[in-house]
């Protein structure tokens, strides 16, 4: 009576670990049979070892989870809403003025970062980047708002920024930009809108 001697092993793949079970067999089998390889979880491809056939682990090699892809997006969404709202801050205090434009700058630079993390095209992604061009509008207009103010006064940026108050705020914003700083802004929007999708 022969008796069969079973043993585990992992091999390690460009893809991720593989599960195997090893087990002698008959002298008279077949290469494959010879090694026996059994997999243990269900597969859905092949790869080889030694020069032998070896199916891929099904749970070894299943795609990132839908956290993954959602919170790779978001991040570099906020990455972009500060980046861009401090080089905004910085031209708009350059050219003192509001300087609307940037904000259609603005939505093509987030629409790229979002297409850079890989997020899945659509009314998601659309609406992801509209967001992000009016959180990085708001705070552009906020921080131009707050170092005009306070540098009259002889603040620091991040003082005139913590002490301007909102309705303060809404105030200086809305007297600072025209008509055509409004359009630039529905542009920006729109413009968001398409390139997210």
């Amino acid at each position: 009576m022969r008796i069969r001697r079973m043993s585990s092993t992992t091999l390690g793949f460009q893809s991720g670990p593989i599960s195997v079970r090893a087990c002698s067999s008959p002298r008279h089998a077949s290469p494959i049979r010879r090694i026996g390889f059994r997999i243990v979880a269900p597969t859905i491809a092949t790869r080889t070892f030694l020069g032998y056939p070896v199916a891929m682990d099904m749970a070894r090699t299943t795609s990132p989870s839908a956290s993954g892809r959602i919170v790779a997006p978001l991040m570099l969404a906020v990455l972009g809403i500060f980046g861009m709202s401090a080089l905004w801050t910085i031209v708009g205090l350059i050219f003192d003025q509001q300087c609307a434009w940037m904000a259609a700058m603005t939505a093509a630079d987030i629409a790229l970062m979002l297409r850079l993390a890989r997020m899945p095209p659509g009314w998601s992604r659309a609406v992801v980047c509209v967001l992000a061009t009016v959180a990085t509008i708001v705070v552009a207009n906020w921080c131009i708002a707050a170092a005009q103010m306070g540098g009259a006064i002889g603040f620091g940026l991040v003082d005139s920024i913590q002490r301007l108050g909102s309705d303060h705020a809404q105030t200086l914003i809305g007297l600072a930009n025209r008509i055509s700083d409004l359009g630039w802004y529905a542009i920006a929007l729109l413009f968001a809108l398409w390139l997210g999708r």
